[in-house]
């Protein structure tokens, strides 16, 4: 993806710059404040004016110094695709991002692969909503092939008044954090290779 720089001239508009039949594709804003908007665009001038618009309207206003653009044909799944390639290109060269939603994705917009032992992988998409989810949580359950010590360590604080708050509170953070805990768990007692 090749970017070239649109001159921005305050409010300016940049239909001028951009032919009808060009005018689709990937943009970049480098902010007032510093940080950066990566964006794409069937119509890239009208973006502009919307984006115009909505930071004026922020308290202090975020202007536009800079913008970028690089046009993409093709269909609107080409467009989303390449929308993440470049978010993750400017990722990898540190820049501030204010993207939220696809910041974070080194490898594309592609599942994750894990591997966790020996080559056995696991592929956990980026949506959430997709993931694999906890088969259950129970107080009662314990790590398997365990020795009687190791397994009273473990039921001891099931026993606990505050047992199941914290268990919740522990789900919780790791359904958050870590995709697909079930079938990323390494067997208790086995070494990481």
């Amino acid at each position: 993806m090749t970017f070239r720089e649109l001159r921005l001239d305050g409010g300016r508009s940049i239909a001028c710059d951009l032919p009808d039949d060009g005018c689709r594709g990937i943009y970049a804003y480098e902010l007032s404040d510093g940080t950066w908007y990566v964006g794409k665009s069937v119509d890239v001038r009208a973006r502009h004016q919307q984006h115009l618009h909505e930071r004026s309207h922020a308290n202090p206003p975020i202007e536009p110094v800079r913008m970028l653009f690089s046009e993409v044909r093709g269909s609107d799944c080409e467009l989303d695709e390449a929308e993440t390639r470049a978010i993750a290109a400017f990722e990898r060269k540190g820049i501030n991002l204010r993207n939220l939603m696809k910041t974070g994705r080194p490898g594309g917009a592609g599942n994750l692969r894990i591997e966790v032992v020996g080559g056995f992988g696991v592929e956990v998409p980026w949506e959430r909503s997709k993931r694999p989810r906890a088969s259950s949580v129970s107080c009662g359950a314990g790590p398997q092939n365990h020795t009687k010590n190791m397994l009273g360590r473990y039921k001891k604080p099931a026993h606990s008044s505050w047992w199941p708050e914290l268990l919740r509170a522990l789900s919780g953070y790791v359904h958050e954090t870590i995709p697909a805990p079930d079938v990323l768990a390494v067997p208790f007692g086995r070494q990481r290779q």
